[in-house]
C-alpha cells in the first residue's frame, strides 16, 4: 500500500511519545484513535497495553510496558527503540500524528468498504441492498466508535487536575484567570478573558461589529503571541487590513478609500504597515468565506495555524453568524441551519479546546424606530434567525448606541452581556471612532445590570 512505511513510522513515533511523556500525552491520543486505526498489528497490541495500564493507573515506561507484553512478541528493548525515533513531545506535534494515523485509517476504511460494494455488485445484489451497505459505511465513517465508550472519572482526572492546577499557579504569578487576553482590561474582568467557548456577539448594521472584531484579533495576537483566524464573509481581506492600519496609524479611513493621504499620514502609514508586517501578520490567517467556508473548513485553518506556530492556542473570529454555510445546505429552513451551525461552533470551542468569537445580525425589527415609539432597546430576542444563541453560546453581547451625543467621529457603544455563564451579565461602554478604526474602553462605567 503506497505510503505505508510513512504511516508505520508516524505510528511508531506517536507510541514513542505516549511511552516518553505518559500524563500528559496519553489522554490526548486516546481521545481521538482506537486501537483499529494503527495499521500495523504490532503496534495495535503496544497501544492497547498502554491504553489498559493508564486505565488501570499503572507507571508506564518501556521497562513495565514490556512486561505486561511478556509473550506477545513486543520486548522492552523493541520500545526503547520506538522511543528513540521520538523527534517532539509537544501537544501540538502529538495533534499532528493523531490527525495523521486517523487519516490514514479512515483511507484504509474506505477502501475496504469499496471492495465490498464491487464484490456486491458483482453477485448481482439488489440497489437497496447496496445502499444498505452504503448507510452502514458511512455510519461507521461518521461514528468514533470504540472511542465512545464509558469511562470513570478516575480517567479524566489527571487532565482536568492540570487544567486546575495551571489556573491557581496562573493566578499567583500574574492576577489573572484567564491565559488569553482581549486586550480590552474590563471586558477581560467581565467574562473572565477569553475562555475555550463560544461568544456570540449582536448588533444593527453600521455599529462597528467587523471593526471591533479585527481590533480584538489584532489585540489578541499583541497580548498573547498566539495565532488568530478571522473569517470574514461580507468584507474582504482588503478592507480588514485597512481598518488596521487606520488604528495603527491613526489615519482616517476615509482618506484610504479616497486615496488623500498626505505626507504626515503617508509616513504613519509606512510605519503602521512595518509594524504589522513584523508583529500582527505572522499570527493572523484573514480569510475571506465562501459558500466553500464550513464550520469543516474553519477548523482546518485553525488546526493548521496551531500546528505551524506549535501552540494548542488559538482565537477564531467569524463574521458573521447568518452566512456561514451548514454542513447540508439541502434540508432544513434556514433557522434550523443557522442553529445546527452554532451547535457546530459550540462543540468546535470544545474539541479544540479554543475560544470562538461569533457576530451575528440583528433582526430588523430590534433596531428600526417606529412612528411614535421609543427607540428599542435590544436584548437577546433580538439576535436574527435563531432560538438557539441562548443555549449554544456561553457568552451573548448585545452592541448597543448610547446616548444622544453621537457622530460620524465618535459614538458611545454600550456592550450589554445578557448571558456570562461563568460570571455576572453586565454592561461596559466603549469610545468608537469610526475614522481610526478603533475602541477604547470608556472611564467611568457603571457596569451593573
Amino acid at each position: 500500500m503506497e505510503g505505508v512505511p510513512r504511516e508505520i513510522e508516524i505510528e511508531g513515533q506517536l507510541l514513542g511519545a505516549m511511552l516518553t511523556e505518559p500524563e500528559k500525552l496519553i489522554p490526548i491520543v486516546r481521545s481521538s484513535l482506537g486501537k483499529n486505526d494503527f495499521y500495523k498489528q504490532e503496534h495495535q497490541v503496544i497501544y492497547q497495553a498502554i491504553v489498559e495500564m493508564d486505565k488501570n493507573g499503572d507507571h508506564i515506561e518501556a521497562s513495565t510496558v514490556g512486561s505486561s507484553l511478556k509473550g506477545k512478541g513486543v520486548s522492552s528493548v523493541h520500545l526503547s527503540a520506538l522511543i528513540k525515533t521520538v523527534t517532539s513531545t509537544e501537544p501540538m506535534a502529538i495533534h499532528d500524528y493523531v490527525g495523521r494515523v486517523k487519516e490514514a485509517s479512515a483511507i484504509r476504511k474506505w477502501n475496504e468498504f469499496d471492495l465490498e460494494r464491487q464484490k456486491a455488485i458483482k453477485e448481482g445484489k439488489s440497489s437497496l441492498d447496496i445502499l444498505k451497505l452504503t448507510q452502514h459505511e458511512v455510519d461507521v465513517m461518521s461514528s468514533k466508535g470504540d472511542l465512545e465508550e464509558f469511562k470513570f472519572d478516575s480517567e479524566i482526572l489527571s487532565v482536568v487536575n492540570k487544567k486546575v492546577d495551571d489556573r491557581i499557579e496562573r493566578y499567583k504569578k500574574t492576577g489573572k484567570v484567564t491565559d488569553i487576553e482581549t486586550g480590552f482590561e474590563q471586558l477581560d474582568e467581565a467574562i473572565n478573558g477569553l475562555e475555550p467557548v463560544l461568544h456570540v456577539v449582536g448588533g444593527a448594521p453600521g455599529i462597528g461589529k467587523t471593526t471591533f472584531g479585527k481590533q480584538l484579533a489584532d489585540q489578541v495576537v499583541e497580548k498573547n503571541k498566539i495565532p488568530v483566524i478571522v473569517v470574514c464573509y461580507e468584507q474582504g481581506t482588503f478592507k480588514l487590513l485597512v481598518k488596521s492600519y487606520s488604528r495603527l496609524g491613526k489615519i482616517d479611513s476615509l482618506h484610504f478609500r479616497r486615496g488623500t493621504i498626505d505626507e504626515g499620514e503617508k509616513k504613519r502609514l509606512e510605519e503602521a504597515k512595518e509594524k504589522y508586517r513584523k508583529e500582527y501578520a505572522p499570527y493572523l490567517g484573514t480569510i475571506h468565506g465562501s459558500r466553500q467556508t464550513t464550520v469543516t473548513k474553519i477548523e482546518s485553518y485553525a488546526s493548521a495555524a496551531m500546528r505551524e506556530h506549535h501552540t494548542d492556542k488559538c482565537l477564531i473570529i467569524i463574521d458573521y453568524l447568518q452566512k456561514v454555510p451548514p454542513r447540508d445546505a439541502s434540508s432544513g429552513d434556514k433557522r434550523a441551519k443557522i442553529d445546527e451551525v452554532l451547535t457546530d461552533l459550540a462543540d468546535l470551542a470544545v474539541k479544540l479546546d479554543c475560544p470562538i468569537w461569533l457576530f451575528s445580525s440583528f433582526a430588523r425589527k430590534a433596531y428600526e424606530k417606529r412612528p411614535g415609539e421609543p427607540l428599542p432597546d435590544p436584548d437577546i430576542t433580538a439576535f436574527k434567525e435563531s432560538g438557539n444563541i441562548e443555549y449554544s453560546a456561553t457568552v451573548v453581547i448585545v452592541m448597543k448606541l448610547e446616548g444622544t451625543n453621537n457622530d460620524d467621529t465618535r459614538r458611545t457603544i454600550c456592550f450589554d452581556i445578557v448571558k456570562n455563564s461563568d460570571g455576572q451579565p453586565t454592561k461596559i461602554n466603549f469610545d468608537f471612532r469610526p475614522a481610526l478604526s478603533v475602541f477604547g474602553e470608556a472611564e467611568n462605567q457603571h457596569t451593573d445590570k
